[in-house]
C-alpha cells in the first residue's frame, strides 16, 4: 500500500467524538495498562531466567507481554493526542487491530504452558492467529463500515471464547486458573457492550477501557499460575 493510498484509508475513518474529559480518562486509564505491560514483560524475563523453559514456553511469555505492551501503548498515544493531529486517525486505526493482538497473545502462554501435552494448544493458538490476522484485513481497509464493524466485533468475541467450544481444554485447566481466565472473558465481553455504546452515549468508551483493564489483569493472575 502507498502512501497516498493509506491517506484515502484514513480520510474515510472519521474519528468519534470524544469530550476532552473523556479522552484524558481514556489515555491515563490505559497508561496503567502499560505499566502492567511493562510488569508483564519483566516477569516473562525473570521467570525464563529462573526456569527451564523450552523455547516455545519463553517465546509465548514474551510474545503475552509484547501484545500487552502493544495495545496499551498504542491505545494511551491515539487518546492523548489532539484532534488535529494527522496521526490521530493512524494510531485510532492500529488501536483497533491491537485487540485481536492481546487476544492472540493471552493465549500463547495458556497454550504453550497448559496444553503443551496435547496438540490442543497448536488447534486453538491457530485459530488465534487466523482470527488475528483476519480481523486485521478487515480493519484496514473498511474500519467505519457497519457490516464490518459487526464482524469485527463477533470476531473479538470468537477470538476470546474460543477455549470453550473445545470441552477437553477446559478440563486440562485448574479450577482456579480457569476461573480467572474466564472472569476476565466476561470482563472483555461486557466491555464490548459498552464499546458498542461508545459513539452514542458519554462515557461508555471510558467505561470500556476499565473493563479491558480489568480483563487483561485478571487472565494475567490466571496465567502466572499455569507458568
Amino acid at each position: 500500500m502507498t502512501v497516498d493510498e493509506m491517506k484515502e484509508v484514513l480520510k474515510s475513518h472519521p474519528l468519534p467524538k470524544y469530550s476532552k474529559g473523556e479522552e484524558t480518562f481514556n489515555w491515563i486509564s490505559h497508561l496503567v495498562g502499560v505499566v502492567f505491560g511493562l510488569i508483564t514483560l519483566g516477569t516473562a524475563i525473570g521467570f525464563t531466567i529462573l526456569n527451564d523453559y523450552s523455547w516455545i514456553e519463553s517465546l509465548s511469555l514474551f510474545f503475552y507481554a509484547f501484545c500487552m505492551i502493544l495495545l496499551y501503548l498504542n491505545s494511551t498515544i491515539y487518546h492523548a493526542l489532539p484532534k488535529t493531529s494527522t496521526w490521530k486517525k493512524l494510531f485510532r486505526l492500529i488501536d483497533h487491530n491491537t485487540i485481536y493482538f492481546l487476544i492472540a497473545g493471552t493465549y500463547a502462554p495458556i497454550c504453550a504452558f497448559a496444553f503443551k501435552e496435547t496438540n490442543i494448544g497448536i488447534i486453538i493458538f491457530s485459530i488465534e492467529i487466523i482470527g488475528l490476522l483476519i480481523g486485521t484485513l478487515l480493519n484496514l481497509f473498511n474500519l467505519n463500515g457497519k457490516a464490518i464493524k459487526v464482524i469485527t466485533v463477533i470476531l473479538y468475541v470468537v477470538m476470546g471464547w474460543a477455549i470453550i467450544f473445545y470441552y477437553p481444554a477446559l478440563r486440562m485447566l485448574e479450577t482456579t486458573v480457569l476461573l480467572l481466565i474466564l472472569f476476565g472473558g466476561i470482563s472483555y465481553t461486557l466491555g464490548v457492550l459498552f464499546y458498542v455504546l461508545g459513539k452514542k452515549k458519554k462515557w461508555m468508551h471510558s467505561i470500556f477501557h476499565l473493563f479491558v483493564l480489568i480483563g487483561t489483569i485478571l487472565q494475567f493472575i490466571g496465567v502466572l499460575l499455569i507458568i
